[in-house]
């Protein structure tokens, strides 16, 4: 409910308290001799295990089941608590906190999310029908690297050479572009403007996230404004077949599509809960690649699995987006192609001293390394699209922003100043050098169905200060790269 994700996305870990409760009562049952004490030793447990990150709440939780035992087996049964009216109190007391937080549910918004979620996200939504005009246009693929900087910013703040990915690309038939920017700092709010076509202060759904008078979560007013703008039902007009991958980032999430793709790989909400419990403290000793195993593994997969979209047959073409949690932290592999692990779950997208507690030189060097595997990865998947594809594709590759690192402790414009580059079928170079995000739809719309959408002009750059949506422009993201090196 306070997350705004999909009510989709929450029902294996919803499966997984479930279990998890009804094991704990018929344990704490066989172990205490009868349902109340059982239903009593099961709450604690479950909260245990939720809370137990907390030392201090894990212990007095401890010393409330440690007690329950020595009153079970210490005590005479004459001093025995009456567990039954007990039990019961508890039951009731359940069932107002279920009631209150139904409440909440209510004002938050949540009954209308799991309507939409069964009416209109994929796997549930209809699918589109076929435009007469589909059978002449060509597959589009969208690639977002997520935190995936400019080639001059890699050169000028983390010392590393873009030069043959650049030219990889550039052989393929892309326009690189060299001053390409981003109007926002955050994926969502990124993506908030692509789909809708325009600044976020122009956009209705998003206005009182802006004003702070919102009263549903931020998470799902951002993604159903990205999910309802213009840009799905345009391609949808144009016979499009939709197709989206799961990056693990839910509050994006483009689920209005007719085929959603994930490779049940650990996404960002499962991790969030994950590091609440007592298994955090564990996780180190017993499973310490788990995290980034499973970034590891939806990475690769969603890299394949793009390019084997590529050899479906179909009448009507594929407007394909690709969101890879990649170079974005955590950081899961090494330049040479070797898997890098982030030990501690707390820690998973941290990317600066502060949070990591590692030194600015080791940040820089996991970052590039990262990136460089990525790219590897990128001109593989490119040439297997094409080499795949009935007929030569569309493909945009782009980074919605750059990394913190630089940015977050030098200059913060560096952030602004995203990777770009773009394919078209005929060899066209419609994309400007200076590419604004934001427009990104429109220049594609208006060259292949003659569209006529007005582009945003010089919109400015965005930061936001103690609030997400607390916006102020930020002069001209170019000049971080133009003066001294903003880490040596």
């Amino acid at each position: 409910m306070t997350s705004g994700v999909s009510p989709l996305v929450t029902v294996r870990p919803l499966l997984v308290a479930i279990v998890a409760g009804a094991l704990l009562s018929a344990t704490g049952r066989v172990v205490l001799g009868d349902r109340d004490r059982g239903g009593i030793f099961a709450v604690l447990a479950m909260f245990l295990f939720l809370v137990g990150a907390d030392v201090r709440i894990a212990a007095l939780l401890g010393l409330a089941i440690g007690l329950l035992f020595l009153e079970r087996y210490g005590l005479p049964a004459a001093r025995r608590f009456r567990w039954a009216l007990i039990g019961r109190f508890v039951s009731r007391a359940s069932a107002v906190l279920l009631l209150a937080i139904g409440i909440q549910a209510v004002q938050l918004g949540t009954p209308a999310l799991i309507v939409r979620a069964l009416t209109e996200e994929a796997p549930f939504r209809a699918a589109s029908t076929t435009a007469p005009s589909a059978a002449t246009h060509p597959d589009i693929y969208v690639l977002l690297l997520d935190g995936h900087a400019r080639p001059d910013v890699l050169r000028h703040v983390f010392g590393h050479d873009e030069t043959g990915f650049t030219a990889a690309l550039e052989s393929r038939g892309f326009h690189v572009a060299t001053r390409s920017r981003t109007n926002y700092s955050i994926t969502t709010q990124v993506m908030a403007g692509m789909f809708n076509m325009r600044p976020l202060d122009e956009i209705e759904a998003i206005r009182p996230l802006i004003a702070d008078t919102a009263s549903q979560p931020a998470g799902s007013i951002v993604r159903m404004a990205i999910n309802d703008g213009p840009v799905l039902p345009r391609l949808r007009e144009e016979g499009y077949e939709l197709v989206a991958f799961a990056s693990s980032f839910e509050e994006p999430a483009l689920r209005s599509v007719d085929r959603w793709i994930d490779t049940g790989d650990l996404n960002e909400f499962e991790v969030n809960l994950f590091r609440r419990t007592i298994l955090r403290a564990l996780l180190p000793v017993v499973a310490p690649d788990w995290v980034s195993s499973a970034y590891r593994s939806r990475v690769e997969t969603e890299f394949r699995q793009l390019a084997e979209i590529a050899a479906e047959r179909s009448d009507r073409p594929k407007f394909v987006w690709g969101h890879l949690p990649t170079p974005h932290a955590p950081w899961f592999y090494n330049a040479d192609g070797s898997p890098r692990t982030v030990l501690d779950v707390e820690k998973t997208w941290a990317e600066t001293p502060a949070n990591t507690g590692l030194d600015q030189r080791t940040l820089m060097d996991s970052y590039a390394g990262q990136v460089a595997w990525v790219d590897r990865q990128v001109v593989e998947t490119i040439d297997r699209i094409v080499a795949s594809s009935a007929r030569p594709p569309v493909i945009v590759v782009f980074g919605d922003h750059g990394s913190w690192i630089g940015s977050d402790d030098g200059d913060f414009r560096l952030r602004f100043l995203p990777l770009f580059a773009a394919r078209m079928p005929d060899g066209s170079k419609p994309f400007p050098d200076d590419i604004q995000l934001v427009n990104l739809f429109p220049v594609l719309f208006n060259e292949l169905f003659g569209d006529h959408v007005p582009l945003v002009a010089e919109s400015p750059s965005y930061m936001y200060r103690l609030r997400e949506f607390d916006l102020v422009a930020v002069s001209d993201p170019n000049g971080a790269v133009t003066g001294p090196a903003a880490i040596r």
